[in-house]
């Protein structure tokens, strides 16, 4: 009787034993297989250090700032204007290199070194000097060739992508004053009022073109120039910041353009930059004239 309990017993773990092992196997057939990360490979940081010159040539042209008493210049023309966040950027896309996989042996002449994509001189703020080439892509990984201190590198699109941008895109872009059509009380150009006062709306900058040789864009003297007088609504507060009442206020704004060779140039106010202008001829165009009842009714 002892040994028929034991065997039904036994049949009964083992049925469980079973049970639990088609179970597992079940649920590690539905776990896709978990691959491992690639180990990231630190090439250089300067990070703790930090970057205070960079120089480096694309086929966008040559880049070359250096950072004193806190703020980004450009030492080749010190009298341009540089977006000191933009060129951060730059520097920090320098910071730290890291690479996807490190090449040893194969041959460089394949990787593109001779005719660079990129290829930079840093300086850290301790002195150090660092020298990077980046080749050729690799249309399989998108990525890129490195070369640092005489190794290779397979880096990924990040760095150039970051540092892909022209001299002029390290230019800060100004813009026009914003001013409501209904808001303006006059408008004149040369002293002489427009027909179209809610014109300057339609007036637009896009790109900067210059930031020098203003005469070869007609800013010798000749140019037109605009003043806007404008109503501004503003909050009275008394001394504990609480708004009391508000005041209209009356102020004016100005700025200069040149209309050339097809071309509309503007120069603003504390501004050095000339920029490419659109909409001014707004200013001479007849305002259309609301329609009247009687007008709506035919």
């Amino acid at each position: 009787m002892k040994n028929l309990k034991f065997i039904i017993i036994s049949v009964v773990v083992l049925g469980l034993l079973i049970g639990a092992y088609f179970l597992v196997t079940s649920l590690n057939k539905e776990e896709p297989a978990q691959t491992p990360e690639a180990e990231e490979i630190v090439v250089m940081d300067d990070t703790n250090d930090g970057v205070m010159t960079f120089a480096y040539s694309t086929d966008l042209g040559d880049m070359n700032f250096t950072k004193m008493s806190g703020s980004w210049s450009y030492p080749s023309d010190t009298t341009m204007p540089v977006n000191q966040d933009f060129v951060q950027k730059l520097a920090d896309a320098f910071t730290k290199i890291v690479a996807t996989r490190e090449i040893v042996g194969g041959d460089e002449a394949a990787y593109g070194f001779e005719e660079p994509t990129l290829e930079a001189s840093v300086c850290t703020r301790t002195g150090h000097t660092r020298v990077y080439i980046v080749g050729a892509k690799n249309e399989m990984s998108g990525g890129y060739y490195l070369k640092y201190n005489d190794r290779v590198f397979m880096i990924d699109s990040a760095l150039v992508d970051a540092v892909s941008y022209s001299l002029f895109d390290a230019i800060p872009v100004g813009k026009l004053e914003t001013i409501e059509a209904d808001s303006i009380t006059s408008l004149t150009v040369n002293g002489e009022e427009v027909p179209n006062k809610a014109g300057y709306t339609n007036i637009g900058i896009t790109t900067v073109e210059n930031y020098k040789d203003k005469e070869n864009y007609g800013f010798d003297g000749t140019e037109k120039k605009a003043v806007v007088t404008y109503n501004e609504k503003s909050d009275i507060t008394d001394e504990n910041g609480n708004v009391t009442s508000t005041a209209t206020v009356e102020k004016t704004y100005s700025f200069s353009y040149v209309e050339k060779d097809g071309m509309a140039y503007v120069m603003l106010p504390d501004d050095v930059c000339i920029y490419n202008a659109t909409g001014t001829e707004a200013l001479f165009t007849e305002p259309e004239a609301e329609a009247t009842d009687d007008t709506a009714a035919e």
